[in-house]
C-alpha cells in the first residue's frame, strides 16, 4: 500500500517542482530576456521603435502579452503618425498547430490602441501617384503565421489645417482576417465627433466589411452616417492596386 502511493506521489511532487521551478524563476527570466530583446530588435531591425512595461508569458493557455505598450515610427511616417499606444498586446499561439511541430499564431488582440494622423504630411507628395504595392503586401501576408488581428477600444484621431479635417473615433474595433491568398477587414467605429470643411459639430458612425485580394477590393458592407445623412456603398474595385 505504502509502495503504490508513493508511486502515485513521486510524479505529483516531480510535477509541481517543476511547475514552481518555471513560474517562479524560468519564466520570469525569460519575460525579462523577451522583453529587451524584442526593444532591441525593433530598434535595429524594424521600422517602428517597440517598447512595453512589461511582458507576461502564460504556458498553459500558449500566448504572450505586452503591458503598457507605445510604438514609434520611424522615418517619413513619424510626421504624420503620432506614438501609438495600447494597454496591452497579446498573442496567441495556436495549440493543435503547435503539438503537430509548426508555429501557427491564431490571434493577435489589442486592447485599447490609441493613435493620432496628420494627414497634411501624407498629401504633401507631388510626384505620380505610384500603384499600390499589394503585390508585396501578399508576398508577407503568404509567410506571416498569423490568422487574426483583433482590436478593441480603439481611439482614433485625424487632423488636416489643409482640408479643415478634425475628428475623433473612439471605442472601435477592427477584425483582420489573414486567409494569405485575401485579407478580410471589418471594422466597426461607433462614435464620430468633429468637423470636416465647413461643417462644424459633426456626429456619426462609421462601418465597414472589406475583402482583399491581389486583383481586387470587394466592399461587402459599408456605412456612414453624419448627423441626420447616412451613405451606404456595396461594390467591387477590379484591379485595385492601379487606383490612385
Amino acid at each position: 500500500m505504502k509502495r503504490a502511493f508513493w508511486i502515485l506521489l513521486t510524479p505529483l511532487v516531480i510535477f509541481l517542482a517543476i511547475t514552481a521551478g518555471l513560474r517562479y524563476y524560468i519564466i520570469p527570466n525569460l519575460e525579462v530576456w523577451g522583453l529587451t530583446e524584442l526593444q532591441n530588435y525593433s530598434e535595429k531591425n524594424l521600422p517602428l521603435h517597440i517598447r512595453a512595461d512589461k511582458m507576461n508569458i502564460y504556458l498553459f493557455k500558449p500566448s504572450a502579452a505586452l503591458e503598457g505598450v507605445t510604438v514609434i515610427l520611424k522615418g517619413d511616417l513619424a510626421k504624420a503618425v503620432s506614438p501609438i499606444t495600447a494597454k496591452s498586446v497579446r498573442v496567441h499561439l495556436d495549440m493543435f498547430q503547435l503539438l503537430a511541430g509548426r508555429l501557427q499564431l491564431s490571434a493577435v488582440v489589442i486592447d485599447s490602441p490609441s493613435l493620432n494622423i496628420d494627414l497634411d504630411p501624407l498629401l504633401e507628395e507631388d510626384s505620380k501617384a505610384k500603384p499600390l504595392p499589394l503585390d508585396s503586401l501578399f508576398a508577407i501576408t503568404e509567410k506571416i503565421p498569423l490568422d487574426r488581428i483583433f482590436a478593441q477600444n480603439l481611439s482614433l484621431g485625424l487632423t488636416s489645417e489643409k482640408q479643415k479635417l478634425k475628428l475623433q473615433l473612439k471605442n472601435g474595433g477592427f477584425l483582420i482576417t489573414n486567409m494569405g491568398k485575401n485579407l478580410t477587414l471589418k471594422t466597426e467605429l461607433p462614435e464620430l465627433t468633429g468637423q470636416l470643411g465647413g461643417l462644424n459639430n459633426l456626429t456619426g458612425s462609421f462601418d465597414a466589411h472589406l475583402y482583399l485580394t491581389r486583383q481586387s477590393l470587394k466592399v461587402i458592407q459599408m456605412g456612414a452616417h453624419l448627423n441626420d445623412s447616412e451613405i451606404v456603398a456595396r461594390g467591387e474595385l477590379t484591379d485595385f492596386k492601379n487606383v490612385t
